[in-house]
């Protein structure tokens, strides 16, 4: 399950009442929450539950892309965007699945579709509505913010270029900015309102501020800025055509403009890069971010291909054809191949492992139901466990809560405080079954196994044995 795995627990710790952030601890914004515990509402806690809501969401999507298409140019380009925004998802080499980024998108193409008919119409009622479904993509993946500033920026522009800094009195400047500030922030307090009733927001600031510093603030910049460099070639293979088509429609917009668009599309596609890089960590489901600015591309490729095969003779044209004729198989064939290695897998595991084929902890995941029943079955419905490792699913699967609000150990890894945390409230409720999977993990970038945790473990528990991925270790038994 991944990282969905950890949504789930959280869901539903929040059915049986419990509150992100203050029951259960990640520095991931709290809407990705919110629309695991809607599709466990509407569908009921099934594994299969967010991720038909997620597809449904991008089925969604796709109608919005043709829409966009359809405001910036026409009928036939909105078509164009929204099948290159459909076929681009069966690249499971992206790691598709129920995560951030999926819940992320609608609510992100529809500020930008309510932006457009702003500029287009005027009305402080589209941007309002772009500000406030901004809000509600930031709350879902902070990334998101990018596109909002820059919505914010092109939307003052014209204003500050022929009033300067006395644009905050047009009333053009008021509708727009204004109405994006303010939809943005109507969706910020209607977010923060439960978290600030129930007294956690706190919790929700160390969270989602504090622990995503320390997440951040881990990778260097020089570090961040020499992967970005070598993105193109890697995406290239893995998007093929869905890259190169779209780097075509910027040379259309370079050369041809876009019918005065070109800031808008550019520019969008510019804020989901500075997202990824800002984050400095490059899953490749952190791409799928991209996919709608680039499928809005791929109809102005195929125009410059267009008017470069009318405008050129055979001579200039031909080292451009025979690039796209070279390179375009070669990409499709290797996106194919990639694809191939995981689809052509007969089960779902199978597929989920050749997700995954360097990271060891893919099969554990496909061992969680088991893992999950082993552990329900040896503890009542009130006993808390503890997962001490990675695999934060195992509380979805045996339907149990944890003693402490740091249901996996990430945090560990990037600050010292929140193991003293865990250590008080550990011993304040001792769990029935600790799961050690970390003794087993690869450790990478500086990541230590935190020995205070495996010190406390072995003097408050006993030793079971190996099940499945895991140590596990069975609370000691109190002399009368």
């Amino acid at each position: 399950m991944r990282d969905e795995g950890l949504y789930a627990a959280f869901a539903q710790i929040m059915q049986h009442g419990g509150i992100p952030y203050q029951d259960a601890f990640d520095d991931k914004p709290p809407l990705i929450f919110g629309w695991f515990y809607l599709s466990f509402v509407i569908f009921g806690e099934h594994l299969w539950a967010p991720r038909l809501l997620a597809a449904l969401l991008l089925s969604g999507t796709t109608l919005l892309m043709y829409v966009e298409g359809r405001l910036l140019f026409s009928h036939r380009y909105g078509m164009l965007a929204a099948a290159a925004f459909a076929l681009s998802f069966s690249l499971a080499t992206l790691e598709t699945s129920a995560n951030t980024e999926f819940f992320m998108l609608p609510p992100l193409v529809a500020a930008l579709v309510t932006f457009t008919l702003g500029l287009k119409s005027g009305r402080w009622e589209w941007y309002a509505l772009s500000g406030l479904l901004s809000g509600v993509a930031i709350a879902t993946k902070e990334v998101s913010l990018f596109s909002w500033v820059l919505f914010i920026g092109i939307a003052a522009a014209p204003h500050l270029k022929s009033l300067g800094w006395r644009a905050y009195s047009a009333p053009g400047f008021r509708r727009s900015v204004g109405g994006l500030i303010g939809g943005c922030f109507v969706a910020f307090i209607a977010v923060i309102a439960p978290f600030a009733a129930t007294g956690s927001l706190p919790d929700l600031f160390d969270g989602t501020v504090i622990f995503t510093l320390h997440y951040l603030g881990v990778v260097p910049l020089t570090t961040k800025l020499q992967a970005m460099a070598r993105l193109p070639l890697y995406l290239t293979f893995v998007l093929g055509p869905w890259l190169i088509l779209p780097v075509l429609g910027l040379l259309q917009i370079k050369s041809h403009g876009a019918n005065g668009w070109g800031t808008l599309l550019a520019g969008w596609l510019l804020a989901g890069c500075i997202g990824i890089l800002a984050v400095g960590r490059f899953f490749d489901h952190y791409f799928i971010t991209l996919l709608p600015p680039l499928a809005l591309l791929v109809p102005l490729g195929l125009t410059y291909i267009g008017k470069r095969w009318r405008s050129l003779g055979k001579k200039q044209y031909l080292p451009l054809a025979a690039t796209l004729v070279l390179l375009m198989p070669v990409v499709v064939a290797v996106q194919i191949a990639q694809n191939a290695t995981i689809f052509a897998k007969p089960t779902a595991d199978e597929r989920h492992n050749a997700k995954y084929p360097h990271d060891n902890r893919a099969p554990w995941e496909s061992d969680g139901p088991e893992m999950g029943a082993w552990l329900a079955a040896r503890t009542e419905p009130d006993e808390p466990i503890w997962n001490f490792g990675f695999q934060s699913e195992i509380y979805f699967y045996a339907d149990r809560r944890s003693p402490t609000r740091f249901i996996m150990d990430r945090p560990f890894w990037y600050s010292e405080s929140y193991v003293d945390q865990a250590l008080v409230e550990l011993n304040e409720n001792k769990p029935v079954y600790v799961i050690d999977s970390a003794i087993y993990e690869k450790w990478s970038n500086g990541k230590l196994y935190t020995t205070r945790i495996k010190d406390w473990i072995v003097a408050n528990y006993d030793y079971v044995g190996k099940v499945y991925y895991a140590d596990i270790w069975r609370l000691k038994a109190v002399d009368s």
